[in-house]
């Protein structure tokens, strides 16, 4: 067996990206992983790595961290489906990322990878063109999950001059689904009846699980200290959405659908809030031309190809 010649730390690491991506990372000899989460992983994950229990918003990562002593950390951890106690959502999302940064260059880890989304540019109704590197992140207040990864993108200039030997990676990313995935988009997918705001029907972009964890792996050894969006080529529309996934699709009025979808969050019988409603309502597309024409990375599948190779998977056998 060959010399260690990286450590990679994961956090999020039970996650259906994050065993994607030990898999590859243990495929390599000479790479050695440790993976981190508060809960254990599933059967797919690979016996040659290393796994611990381990909160990311806890004082001791820093010590784990120390004591594996990292070349890169990845950094998954993340509320990733809705929840109601935002100030726990806001405590494991930006404080557990600074925590996890934080102990990260205490550790000595020279390089630093962070997925993003393409949520944190947050929600114009005006906007017509895709959105660019070069736009800044704006929390959107109706929908956590993008609002926090735009509050950690915030900060991260302050970490980067803080820390500036130490290469930080950041991929906006779009929805990312496959064969393995399971969230709130997956969840809606399934759905026997799927839902739009009436007189839209915006496009949207899709990236393969299999894409994803090339990337990270990518970022890992190869990908120049910055920030750019990732996404399969092409982009599909809400209602080619519904009706690959074989859904009726029912048109209802704004103000009907937000508040329907408000009541059944605040009953709890809907796992999702209004919010989410703002993303098949309007274009949150990205240009990822920096991605595949500057920085050379691209993806192997479509937006089509990956929701079709969800959808293949999700159908009943």
């Amino acid at each position: 067996m060959s010399a260690i010649r990286i450590r990679v730390a994961l956090t999020g690491a039970a996650g259906y990206l994050g065993t994607e991506l030990t898999r590859r990372c243990v495929a390599e000899d000479d790479v050695e992983v440790l993976g981190l989460d508060i809960r254990p992983p599933g059967p797919r994950w690979p016996e040659s790595a290393t796994f611990t229990i381990q909160d990311v918003t806890d004082a001791s990562l820093a010590a784990r961290l120390t004591d594996f002593a990292p070349d890169v950390l990845v950094h998954l951890a993340w509320v990733f489906d809705p929840v109601h106690d935002q100030r726990f959502e806001a405590h494991v999302d930006v404080d557990g990322t600074r925590n996890a940064f934080e102990a990260a260059a205490a550790a000595g880890a020279r390089r630093i990878v962070y997925l993003s989304s393409t949520t944190s540019y947050g929600i114009d109704a005006a906007r017509s063109r895709p959105l660019l590197e070069s736009d800044p992140p704006i929390p959107n207040p109706a929908y956590s999950y993008g609002r926090f990864k735009a509050e950690v993108e915030q900060w991260l200039p302050e970490f980067r001059r803080a820390h500036s030997h130490i290469d930080v990676i950041v991929a906006r990313t779009c929805i990312v689904i496959g064969a393995h995935a399971r969230n709130i988009v997956t969840h809606i997918t399934g759905w026997p009846v799927m839902f739009r705001v009436a007189g839209c029907n915006p496009p949207m972009q899709f990236m393969h699980e299999d894409d994803a964890a090339d990337m990270l792996w990518w970022m890992i050894g190869e990908a120049p200290a910055g920030t750019f969006n990732a996404a399969g080529s092409g982009v599909v529309s809400y209602k080619e959405i519904c009706k690959m996934a074989g859904r009726p699709c029912v048109a209802l009025p704004a103000a009907v659908l937000y508040s329907f979808v408000a009541l059944g969050w605040r009953l709890r019988l809907l796992r999702f809030p209004a919010g989410l409603l703002d993303y098949i309502r309007y274009s949150w597309v990205a240009d990822t031309a920096h991605m595949t024409e500057e920085l050379g990375f691209r993806p192997r599948f479509s937006s089509r190809d990956a929701l079709q190779d969800y959808l293949r998977a999700s159908r009943p056998r």
